[in-house]
């Protein structure tokens, strides 16, 4: 696996260190809260006052993309993503449309619709979605490269 091509070369983990040390658990807070702050200026910037289905429903199908978009962030934490590639992992190629269409049938399916007050999205929120949650690869990117840069 290219993400882990130098794991040999790396020192061990000290016996008593925890498994989140202190980096990773300031990469998954920092990712937390930048997700966060994603959803929350979209949710803003879409006026729930004046329709609160409409702005719920695009940061939920943010939220979603995120959730997918970090599936593949965190294979490696060191390692760009597109160093370690999109298709290698068969349990995420099956696995990411899967969830898509399970969450498609959550939004678009009548009854599940009305149940969760969501409202069918056009193609040109789906796009404000997508470029929203890849605000979050290059986030990601960021820190890897401090990361290997030994900055954190």
């Amino acid at each position: 696996d290219l993400a882990h091509s130098n794991l040999m070369e790396r020192p061990p983990r000290k016996p008593g260190e925890a498994i989140l040390n202190r980096t990773n658990a300031f990469i998954v807070f920092s990712i937390s809260t930048f997700m966060a702050l994603i959803a929350f200026i979209l949710f803003i910037l879409q006026d729930p006052h004046t329709n609160i289905e409409y702005a719920r429903t695009i940061v939920f199908a943010t939220i979603l993309i995120m959730v997918i978009f970090n599936t593949y962030n965190f294979r490696s934490l060191r390692e760009s993503i597109f160093k370690v590639g999109l298709g290698k992992n068969k349990v995420l190629t099956f696995g990411v449309p899967f969830i898509l269409l399970s969450t498609l049938l959550i939004m678009y399916f009548p009854v599940t619709q009305k149940t969760f007050s969501f409202i069918s999205l056009s193609w040109s929120s789906w796009i404000m979605a997508i470029i929203s949650a890849s605000m979050l690869i290059l986030y990601m990117e960021i820190l890897k490269w401090f990361r290997r840069k030994r900055v954190l």
